[in-house]
């Protein structure tokens, strides 16, 4: 029963650190919230030149923070499935010297944790996946629009 509730915490954390990552793409979606907001309408003020730096430098931090955002996500999956594996795994053969059937709880329960955590953590990384799309978009938009406006 313990590698069981060992392998259920585990399990947690790993969710927990995918959960994360979708919390820092909302932090960073409230971080490019004004320059969002502000459009094109920045690049119409007098320092110009100046706003499409601060527009440059955004661009390129928020460039290398969106690269990957289900990394964290899909490794967390693969090792929840298999940590869940392993422990089941475990369990089974320490088992098989002929325990009662009721004794077979305890490395399924471990195997649908596993399985349940990469759910978990797969749903998560397809919600950061979409998150970073519609946020990618939306700043490509930007670029696109205050590229636009400025005088060459």
């Amino acid at each position: 029963m313990f590698w069981t509730i060992s392998c259920m915490a585990s399990v947690t954390v790993l969710v927990g650190f995918s959960y994360r990552v979708l919390s820092a793409l909302g932090e960073l979606a409230r971080w490019a919230a004004p320059y969002l907001a502000r459009g094109a309408s920045s690049t119409e003020s007098r320092d110009a030149r100046r706003d499409m730096a601060e527009l440059n430098e955004a661009t390129i931090e928020l460039g290398s923070r969106l690269d990957q955002p289900a990394f964290v996500p899909r490794s967390c999956a693969k090792a929840a499935f298999s940590l869940g594996a392993l422990v089941a795994l475990m369990q089974a053969i320490q088992r098989l010297g002929g325990a009662a059937i009721g004794a077979w709880a305890a490395p399924l329960l471990s195997f649908a944790a596993g399985c349940g955590g990469a759910l978990g953590c797969w749903f998560i990384g397809r919600m950061a996946e979409e998150r970073a799309r519609r946020l990618r978009d939306d700043w490509n938009t930007l670029i696109r629009r205050s590229a636009r406006d400025v005088s060459t």
